[in-house]
């Protein structure tokens, strides 16, 4: 029998792996609102402007851990349809007040 994919992410990146979203949103006071008081983090806010659309957008970037990504994509999804966003493996956090291993 094969691990499951998820059980060797746990076993080689360990339980307190951390998660980025890249969040592109046209509503990102709402989305960022639901988002710091829901996981109570901080947020960075990117101006952005779409190349297609040339419609302004914004960029939010949060940190979060693995067992917060569907809660994330269910509070974005509820406040912004039309959101785009990735998340990706983030292997180092460096902040002031913490740091991930």
């Amino acid at each position: 029998m094969r691990p499951l994919p998820k059980t060797v992410d746990y076993i080689v990146d360990g339980l307190d792996s951390a998660k980025a979203a890249m969040i592109i949103t046209t509503k990102p006071d709402e989305v960022a609102k639901i988002i710091s008081d829901e996981f109570k983090i901080g947020l960075t806010l990117i101006e952005a402007k779409g190349y297609n659309s040339n419609e302004n957008k914004a960029v939010l970037y949060a940190v979060v851990n693995q067992f917060q990504i569907v809660k994330l994509k269910t509070l974005i999804k509820s406040v912004d349809k039309d959101v785009y966003v990735t998340i990706t493996m983030v292997s180092d956090i460096r902040h002031s007040s913490q740091e991930l291993k």
